[in-house]
């Protein structure tokens, strides 16, 4: 009886540490986000920005249904009352702005802030063309020349979303020792961001080359495969993904040998 007990006990401890140290999923989320530079202190009226998305045809009626999603989120800032969010050079550290953009920044009033955000994947990508054009009306309408990306860290034109979102952005971050390539907007598509391992400087460029194009496959697809084979500088390469905990896809990249 003892000995069951024992083994009971054993058993229960194992299947206890298996279950606390299991490896859990990352939970899904699908972020796309537009701030909108006025220099105002009021949105255009939502009947307008409608009229305009429609009748210029950017939209259809398919996208037009988002307007009363619940995922979408629109909201007025004022600079009066969230100054930070007007420097978003100095919220994100590699952001780089011209002067022409500072002083646009300076100039701003105001901030539309223009959202969509899902905990549960989606069935089509009518927001990917939906929320660029929504963007841009907005700047139109509201005399507004400059939009940040907050999920792709980077500041654009309304003109640069004509076509729709540009995509994930992929940057080479330095280190003491080299340095790491990672992507910024894969999030907009429900996937996790691809960051490579510590790699060498000199390797700086054939990384963001491999990585900026397993990025767009990823982002034409709607999935991460765990390795993808690609072309670059004449050359094949392998990169090996590992989703983390934090959601965050760890890249290896190989150089694969012609036999």
């Amino acid at each position: 009886m003892v000995l069951l007990f024992a083994i009971g006990l054993v058993f229960g401890i194992v299947c206890g540490y298996a279950w606390a140290t299991r490896k859990r999923k990352p939970p899904f989320l699908l972020q796309l986000e537009y701030w909108v530079y006025l220099p105002g202190e009021a949105m255009p009226p939502q009947d307008e920005t409608m009229t305009r998305l429609i009748d210029s045809g950017a939209i259809g009626a398919p996208e037009a249904l988002l307007f009363s999603d619940v995922r979408l989120h629109v909201a007025l800032v004022l600079r009066s009352k969230n100054a930070h969010v007007f420097r978003p050079d100095l919220l994100a550290p590699y952001v780089d702005a011209t002067p022409e953009q500072l002083a646009t920044l300076a100039a701003a009033k105001s901030l539309a802030k223009i959202r969509f955000l899902s905990e549960q994947p989606v069935s089509d990508r009518r927001y990917l063309r939906f929320l660029p054009q929504l963007a841009r009306t907005v700047a139109a309408l509201g005399d507004g020349s400059l939009v940040y990306d907050p999920v792709g860290e980077r500041l654009l034109s309304p003109e640069a979303l004509r076509k729709g979102d540009p995509g994930p952005n992929v940057r080479w971050v330095a280190a003491p020792s080299g340095g790491h390539v990672e992507t910024l907007g894969l999030k907009k598509v429900g996937l996790g961001e691809i960051r490579t391992y510590p790699i060498p400087a000199d390797e700086r460029w054939i990384a963001t080359e491999v990585v900026e194009l397993v990025a767009a496959e990823a982002w034409k697809k709607g999935e991460l495969s765990p390795s993808v084979d690609v072309h670059a500088f004449e050359d094949r390469f392998r990169i090996d993904l590992t989703v983390e905990k934090d959601g965050v896809a760890s890249a290896r990249i190989h150089r694969i040998q012609a036999i």
